[in-house]
């Protein structure tokens, strides 16, 4: 549902989806991308919003292999994506998927991008990583001596420097810049 905000919000707009929504995702241009996916298979769906004066609907713009569970855009047309499957990069424009290969077997809950060719990655079971976008490395972080850092939700950054990382077993706080130098 949207909700109108000239009506004060007692009126609203609702599409319906034919599969479960996975990820809502509001795209720099105010188009708002939406993954979908069906509990029992394996491929979902990627829509984008088609908001303007003769409309008011949601297109799908690409069937993909995996169902998204978040999505991260650092410039036009190139969405990151993490999966059940994975991490991918996918152009809007072109609709080519890029998967890394280092995490194709990962179950990537959250992405967080700190500049546009660092992205941060969340597992669950594998740790957290940092993608370098430019150089295409792919960094793995040492884990704690308990390995709770093995399951992580997802990565929130301080104004002092420091990333706090929610897992399964507690809350870390990591320095930004000893994970850089790492």
């Amino acid at each position: 549902y949207k909700f109108h905000k000239k009506t004060n919000f007692k009126t609203s707009t609702k599409w319906i989806f034919k599969d479960r929504i996975s990820v809502i995702y509001k795209l720099k241009n105010e188009q708002i991308a939406i993954g979908t996916g069906a509990d029992n298979q394996i491929n979902g769906k990627l829509y984008l919003s088609n908001f303007s004066q003769n409309s008011n609907s949601f297109l799908v713009s690409m069937n993909l292999n995996f169902i998204p569970t978040c999505l991260l855009e650092t410039e036009k047309n190139n969405l990151w994506t993490g999966s059940n499957v994975g991490f991918h990069k996918i152009n809007i424009q072109t609709k080519k998927i890029t998967k890394n290969k280092e995490l194709s077997k990962s179950v990537v809950r959250n992405l967080y991008a700190t500049k546009p060719n660092e992205i941060w990655i969340t597992t669950y079971n594998k740790g957290f990583f940092l993608y370098n976008a430019s150089t295409k490395v792919t960094t793995k972080f040492p884990l704690d001596k308990n390995k709770y850092l093995l399951s992580s939700h997802c990565i929130v950054e301080d104004a002092k420097g420091f990333f706090w990382i929610p897992t399964n077993k507690g809350l870390f706080q990591v320095s930004k810049q000893n994970l850089l130098q790492y």
